[in-house]
């Protein structure tokens, strides 16, 4: 239900879609595992929908005398305008990809490959990927795995293929 009423207002009332998407990305970031698998659809869902409206403006310019420039599908959650935004977006879907719960890493995978299609996030995204992936957490020491080494392995394949679909 939740889910529903966050894309409804997501998509249907421009000046206050910034608003609904800033408080999904502060719901993957600070809220409970159920709450974080729904925000993270939902922003997956919305970014899903403007990529499809930027296709289609694409590709009716092309089919046509429509002079649409070039089409830069923006990232929901991500204000350009507020220098802060952008750690607060990646932050949030990093912290994704660190979870135990499988559909939390999918989204967490999903959304950082299409914020990634955003030229000033694409290189932020990268390096917090390398970053992870030069984790020294882990790394095993010899012993059985402990539940943080598994977590941090995890991380790091979603990071590694994070970062495939990036480059």
């Amino acid at each position: 239900l939740y889910s529903a009423l966050f894309l409804a207002l997501g998509q249907a009332n421009p000046r206050k879609a910034l608003v609904v998407h800033e408080y999904l990305v502060k719901l993957v970031a600070e809220g409970s595992e159920e709450i974080g698998v729904v925000a993270a659809s939902t922003l997956r869902a919305l970014q899903v929908s403007r990529d499809r409206a930027a296709a289609q403006i694409t590709e009716s310019a092309a089919n046509g005398p429509v002079d649409a420039g070039v089409v830069e599908v923006s990232v929901v959650g991500y204000d350009e305008s507020d220098p802060t935004s952008s750690k607060r977006l990646l932050d949030a879907y990093f912290r994704l990809l660190e979870s135990d719960n499988v559909s939390l890493r999918f989204e967490g995978g999903e959304l950082l490959t299409m914020a990634s299609r955003n030229p000033s996030l694409a290189l932020s995204i990268a390096d917090g990927c390398l970053n992870r992936l030069d984790d020294t957490d882990a790394s095993s020491n010899g012993g059985p795995p402990t539940p943080a080494f598994l977590r941090a392995r995890r991380a790091q394949l979603a990071c590694g293929r994070v970062l495939c679909m990036v480059l």
